[in-house]
């Protein structure tokens, strides 16, 4: 029989399949391939980038997909302890996320999607609920950076508008060349460290001419740095949205979800680690104001 819980563990575990899928995939981005035809009246050419570096396809739909599963494991959360609680579900059953202050005075409010969503969960679970929301941060602009606000955001935008828009960049750390024809190569220079941008100078290839069209095939190996357009790197934004989750709403709300979780097998996820992370992500949330409403009764009018 399944535990009311085992679609939040699915759900996680997906999410966390599609982080290691992402981070494979960035790690294949490693050579940069290009064919020169070089002067045969020189015995040297400077390496220089001359397009700009391009986000393989399939890297946004992972990342979507890994957002996906990391905001549905919410919902499917609230579904479950709703059920474990002895609760009510319904279509209304799910994990709110708010940027700002529910209308608690409203009783058409109650009565609504919106105001039924936490109608299942008991009083102590409720206010772990209220208390990571977005809005208690105090203003609009600081809820915007909430990390569950931020999971939301890319989750509706990767849905309803576009794969989330992520760009390439590469950091020169070698080079090598071959002579694929009237010539040999003597030498390689990389030009390690340096940002792999339009018009850098990667390298230089020292070569010796044998004939009337020499051609040579070099190859510069980078370190990949995929990023969101604001340059946080994709790999440890997902890392901080994941801790967010299982260390602020997953563990609390249901400290057994874990306990047969297959991703922690395969993942770096582990519960004393997330102490110091989460502070650096969070660093103020014991300090949060509470409301009432939520786990005082007023659901019941």
């Amino acid at each position: 029989m399944r535990h009311p819980l085992d679609g939040c563990a699915a759900k996680l575990t997906r999410a966390e399949e599609h982080a290691h899928s992402l981070r494979a995939a960035i790690e294949q981005v490693a050579t940069i391939p290009a064919v020169v035809d070089v002067d045969p009246d020189t015995r040297g050419f400077r390496y220089t980038q001359l397009a700009p570096l391009t986000v393989p396809i399939m890297l946004p739909i992972i990342l979507g997909d890994a957002i996906h599963n990391l905001r549905s494991a919410l919902d499917h959360l609230v579904w479950g302890i709703t059920t474990l609680d002895g609760g009510t579900t319904g279509k209304w059953t799910g994990f709110p996320i708010l940027m700002d202050p529910p209308p608690f005075r409203s009783k058409k409010w109650w009565k609504s999607d919106s105001g039924r969503t936490l109608a299942g969960l008991g009083p102590r679970r409720r206010r772990i609920v209220v208390r990571v929301q977005p809005y208690q941060r105090g203003d609009r602009r600081a809820a915007a950076s909430d990390p569950l606000a931020v999971l939301h955001d890319l989750d509706i935008n990767d849905k309803h508008k576009e794969p989330n828009l992520i760009v390439a960049k590469a950091v020169v750390v070698g080079m090598s060349a071959r002579a694929i024809r009237d010539c040999e190569v003597e030498g390689v220079t990389a030009n390690v460290g340096v940002m792999l941008d339009i018009g850098a100078h990667a390298g230089e290839v020292r070569y010796r001419v044998s004939g009337p069209e020499p051609q040579v095939e070099v190859k510069t190996q980078v370190t990949p740095k995929v990023e969101f357009l604001d340059g946080t790197p994709i790999a440890e934004k997902l890392r901080q949205l994941r801790d967010y989750v299982y260390g602020r709403v997953v563990w609390p709300l249901a400290p057994t979800v874990n306990l047969s979780y297959p991703a922690f097998v395969h993942s770096d996820v582990d519960e004393a680690g997330y102490i110091e992370r989460l502070a650096e992500i969070d660093p103020k949330w014991d300090d949060k104001p509470l409301d009432s409403a939520w786990f005082a009764g007023g659901l019941a009018g």
